[in-house]
């Protein structure tokens, strides 16, 4: 299996090759059972052993190596994951947050590729949890109702 994560520096990213490597890895052998392609941005180390490509969300850079590795999955870590920052920057968030994550759909669709998503709990207020989708859509209500009373 051939898998693709982006975002690979961070959090979630380096978590989930921690479990990537300790679940298909032969016990045994320490044969790994999984060709992985790891994807980061600007920030974070990389280790030597695994393959590393550098991508960029605005830019498009590294989409190419995606497409020429042709992974069965795509794990989509990579966001502008500061809330204050994205909120300070807007055009720089929607071109990172939406506008990447699309053009990485598209080309998961072009090649034939699963594609997971993970997102932020950022998107609730936090103060009530369990969430689920319906309470994120009537907060977006909400607020985009007080932002186009003001326009």
């Amino acid at each position: 299996m051939k898998v693709v994560i982006t975002g690979a520096t961070g959090l979630l990213g380096k978590a989930l090759i921690a479990i990537a490597k300790r679940r298909y890895t032969d016990c045994y052998t320490k044969e790994r059972k999984i060709d992985l392609l790891l994807m980061h941005g600007d920030g974070g180390s990389v280790s030597t052993e695994d393959k590393w490509a550098k991508l960029d969300l605005v830019t498009g850079e590294g989409l190419s190596e995606i497409k020429k590795f042709n992974p069965n999955i795509i794990i989509h870590c990579a966001a502008m994951g500061s809330v204050d920052y994205a909120q300070s920057n807007y055009n720089g968030a929607m071109k990172v947050n939406l506008r990447g994550t699309m053009d990485l759909l598209a080309l998961a669709e072009e090649i034939n590729s699963k594609f997971v998503f993970l997102s932020t709990n950022a998107v609730f207020k936090g103060d009530d949890p369990p969430y689920d989708e319906i309470v994120l859509f009537v907060q977006l209500i909400i607020m985009v109702f007080s932002k186009l009373q003001l326009n």
